[in-house]
């Protein structure tokens, strides 16, 4: 299915744009020009969850040292075997 509409497709095809949309984003045309963009819930959650990250510079800092491979992960079974090491 395309991913651009015209206001009036998208009027008529609202209940179906809505289930397209939480697949990709649609985009909706008004007089030819980009007016409008409809993607899900979960998407703009997506975006907006992006933008914190991106935004604080300590978050940034810890993706970029992820993504140079310079952080290192543990098991969750192992982190439970440091904690219990440390409790009293």
């Amino acid at each position: 299915m395309k991913a651009t509409y015209s206001l009036r497709e998208a009027q008529r095809q609202l209940p179906q744009l809505l289930q397209l949309a939480e697949q990709q984003p649609l985009v909706i045309t008004r007089r030819g020009k980009k007016s409008s963009v409809l993607l899900s819930a979960d998407q703009l959650d997506a975006i907006f969850e992006t933008l914190e990250i991106v935004s604080n510079p300590e978050s940034l800092k810890l993706v970029r040292a992820d993504q140079a491979g310079q952080l290192e992960y543990l098991e969750l079974s192992e982190l439970d075997g440091m904690l219990k090491g440390h409790a009293r």
